[in-house]
């Protein structure tokens, strides 16, 4: 387990960003430094998005959509490092207190937003891709019936996607997909399984209505 590495990489990353390259190829990283990056540039993306995007109009930021998924993604890679990172919780929060440092329309956030559109986009082509099969009506889950009108209208988004990219983009999101269907098909049943707060129950809530 590591403890000291992440403040170096969340320096270097940080010292990255302020610079007039980023955007170039970077250095090779092993895969700890490489996730702690991907971890940043997630925070930054939706911090920046949070704080800036009501007012500030020179930058294109994060829809609520993109915003949902990236915000799982962050959730899911801390809850992944912290077996490698015993501090992950101050790292993450370092991460946002550099993310304040960083002013709204600063020109090297174009790049890391679109890191976050492109994570975000494979998340809700998951989602989607999953309601094509997961059958709500036979989930135990009656109390919120704006979360069902939300899933009616995630499997009618789902009817028209088209899952395309490379053959590794395309075998993830159908991998991924799979999963989430026997997670719901293995679950459902179940009181304590809150659709909710799943990756396809996210997403579902946060599809604009007028899509």
């Amino acid at each position: 387990m590591m403890s000291g590495r992440p403040c170096l990489a969340v320096a270097v990353v940080a010292a990255t960003l302020a610079s007039p390259v980023f955007g170039q190829d970077p250095e090779p990283a092993d895969a700890l430094d490489q996730q702690l990056m991907d971890l940043y540039a997630i925070v930054v993306g939706t911090q920046l998005t949070t704080r800036c995007a009501i007012f500030d109009d020179t930058t294109t930021y994060l829809t609520p959509l993109e915003q949902t998924a990236a915000e799982y993604r962050l959730r899911q890679m801390t809850s992944a490092l912290a077996a490698e990172v015993e501090n992950i919780a101050d790292v993450v929060a370092n991460m946002r207190a550099d993310a304040l440092q960083i002013p709204c329309g600063a020109a090297s956030l174009d790049r890391l937003l679109d890191f976050n559109r492109s994570l975000s986009r494979d998340l809700v082509d998951v989602a989607l891709l999953a309601w094509r099969e997961i059958e709500i009506a036979e989930c135990n889950y009656f109390v919120d019936d704006d979360f069902l009108e939300s899933a009616a209208h995630a499997q009618d988004q789902a009817e028209g996607i088209d899952i395309s990219g490379t053959p590794a983009r395309v075998a993830y999101v159908q991998r991924t997909a799979a999963e989430w269907v026997t997670t719901f098909e293995e679950n459902c049943q179940n009181l304590a399984f809150d659709p909710t707060r799943t990756l396809p129950g996210l997403v579902a809530l946060a599809l604009p209505t007028g899509q």
